[in-house]
This record gives structure tokens, sequence and C-alpha cells, in this order.
């Protein structure tokens, strides 16, 4: 071998490191065809054999030097580096496979041949990325199991909690005292909120509940004027005020009011409490969807003020559930959480909605019998 062939295979072996460490660590896949590593890098490739051939060599090393050898020796150095250095590395992400799927006992998404082609293919961070995605997907799972373990577990109490609430609820005559009421009021709302954390897994600090009672609007406005948000129309277009009562969690809420529309062609119930006081029916939102959901029906600037509240709120997502009795409705209830979901991946309105609204209706007996003692 001549000595001279020692630079083209010395750069070739440093051109061939460079093309599998950095091309394949960066990943094969962009947007822009121009700015894939795996191109610039050939580039480069592409330019060292160029100057092996147009290069004055022979006056460099002052001794006849064949080009043609010269560029052989380059590129031959060049892609059995990059060939033996990918292969290294693709048969060390096997193994490692291998040896994780051996330690969890189970099968995963891909097997060890494909997460080291897929390493080949795409490069370093499609490989992180698949095993990202992959124990995240086993995370929710682990999760799911852990939910429905605690639902499991919280029928007996569930079923022993309203029992006791009907039973207590059902006490409670025209004449009892305020005080016995709110303290009624107060325990329905927390067992609520621990049914909330039996059936998602939350923590106590991630959820809370409050109730508003609905008041004529006509008659209710003047005293509540000042702590009513988002009224958007006139005056007349709305039927009840939702005026908030109790809140647990949060530091114990605020003075706070809602608009509900009176029923009509042109009404344009608010997201949340209002649309359940509208309707009847629970509802549920998501602040960061309330743009799109709500697109048809209420301003941008409408929507962007209730949505810069509930974020100064730090409310994620809020469930709200309507309180009724005897056919007529009294108010609604209202839990909120900072975390989208409440955690969970399938719908909350029909995940525990339904769980809650037994304690619903006894709120509604309770709210009922004192309207009617300040009626006589």
């Amino acid at each position: 071998m001549q000595w001279w062939l020692t630079l083209p295979a010395g750069v070739g072996v440093g051109m061939g490191l460079l093309y599998a460490l950095s091309g394949f660590r960066d990943g094969g896949k962009t947007t822009e065809f121009k700015r894939n590593p795996r191109v610039t890098n050939l580039l480069w490739v592409a330019t060292g054999g160029i100057a092996a051939v147009l290069g004055d060599w022979e006056k460099l090393a002052g001794a006849p030097i064949s080009k043609v050898e010269m560029a052989g020796v380059y590129i031959a150095a060049t892609f059995f580096t990059a060939i033996v250095t990918i292969g290294v590395i693709a048969i060390s992400i096997y193994r490692d496979r291998s040896a994780q799927l051996r330690e969890t006992g189970r099968a995963g998404r891909r097997s060890e041949i494909q997460i080291a082609l897929l390493y080949v293919h795409s490069g370093y961070p499609a490989y992180e990325d698949a095993l990202k995605a992959e124990r995240e997907q086993m995370e929710a799972i682990v999760r799911s199991a852990q939910v429905r373990q605690v639902q499991l577990r919280s029928c007996a109490d569930l079923a022993a909690a309203i029992s006791a609430q009907i039973a207590a609820s059902s006490a409670i005559g025209d004449a009892a005292p305020p005080k016995f009421r709110d303290s009624t009021i107060n325990t329905l709302l927390s067992e609520m909120i621990s049914v909330v954390i039996q059936q998602t897994a939350l923590s106590k600090d991630e959820v809370a509940i409050n109730f508003m009672e609905a008041l004529p609007f006509a008659t209710a406005i003047d005293r509540y004027a000042a702590v009513t948000r988002f009224i958007f129309d006139a005056h007349g277009r709305y039927q009840s005020l939702l005026i908030l009562k109790r809140y647990l969690g949060r530091g114990g809420g605020e003075d706070f009011g809602l608009p509900v529309h009176a029923p009509g062609r042109h009404a344009r119930p608010l997201p949340g409490a209002p649309s359940v006081m509208f309707s009847g029916n629970a509802r549920y939102i998501q602040t960061d969807k309330i743009a799109t959901d709500y697109a048809k029906g209420l301003k941008t600037a409408e929507i962007r003020e209730i949505v810069n509240y509930l974020e100064a709120q730090g409310i994620c997502c809020c469930l709200s559930l309507p309180i009724q009795w005897g056919g007529r409705r009294l108010g609604v209830v209202n839990i909120d959480s900072k975390r989208h979901r409440f955690g969970l991946e399938n719908d909350p309105a029909n995940h525990f909605a339904n769980t809650l609204l037994p304690f619903c209706m006894l709120l509604g007996n309770v709210i009922q019998g004192a309207q009617s003692a300040v009626v006589r």
C-alpha cells in the first residue's frame, strides 16, 4: 500500500463517522429536503471525493499519485466506516430492546428488529420518539387500571353515602333552621367531591366544586349587577340569573353571577352552567376547546373574555350538572379541575356524571325546601 493512501483513508473514516453519527442522530425526516442532515452530509462526502480527484496531490507529495486510487480509497473508507458505525449502533439498540422486553415480560408496540430498523431508516430521534410514545401508552394503561380499581372499591362507599344523604335530606322540613340546611348542602358537595376523586384518582387540590342557585333575572339583576359577568345581550333576553352560593376549594370562590337566556330561536346560552340551566342537561367544557365548540353562538371577543377568566382561575375543564326538583330547574352544580378531562381518557360527561346526579336531586330537595320556607 502506498503511503499517500493513508490520507484519503483517514479522511474517509472521518467523513464516515460524521455521516453516521451526525446524520442519523438528527434524523432523516425533515420538511425541507435541503436541510435534511443526511443530504447535507452526503454533500460533504461528495466534496471530499471531488477534492481527491481534482487536487494537485503529486505536487504536494513530490511523487506520482493515482487520483483514481485516492478517490476509490476515500469512498470505500467513507462508506465502510458509515455502514459499520450504523450497524454497531443498530445492534446495540436491538440488544437493549431485547433486554427491555424480557424485563417487562410483555410485547411492545415494536419488536427488536423493528425498533433497530426504525433507527436505521429514520434516525435516532425517531427511535427515541417511538420509545417515548410506548412509555406514555403504558402509563395511560396503568393509570386506567388504577382508576378502575379505585372505582370498584368506591361502589360500596358511594351506595352508603347516597343512602345516608337521602335519609338526611328527607328529614329536612320546611321549618328547618338555615344552618342545618347549609350544613346539609356542604355535606352533599363534599360527598360529590369524594365521588369525583374516587372516580378519577385526582388529588384534592386538583378538583373543586360549587353550586349556583337560579333566581329570576328581572328581580335579581339590580341586586347582583356588580358581580354578574358576561352579559352580552339586552337584559330583556335573559330569564334567570345563576348566583354562586357555595364553593368548596379554590379558596372559597368569590361573589359571582351568570346570566341565562330565555328560550327562543336567538338564545345564546353561555358555556357551562348557563347552558345547563338553559337545557336541563349536563355539560362538559374544556377551556382550550371553547373557541371551537362555541364559535357559532358567541363572538370572538366574547369567547376570549370567557376563556381569559377561566384561565385566570386555573380551570382547565368543568362539568356542570342541573339541580332539579319537582320539574323545576333550581340551579347548577359545577365541578372544575386543573387537569384536562379530569385526568380521564373518556368524556367525563359520560364517565361519572350520572353517578353525581342523585346528589344533585338531593340538593334540589334542600334548596326547594329553603325557597318554600322563604315564601311562607
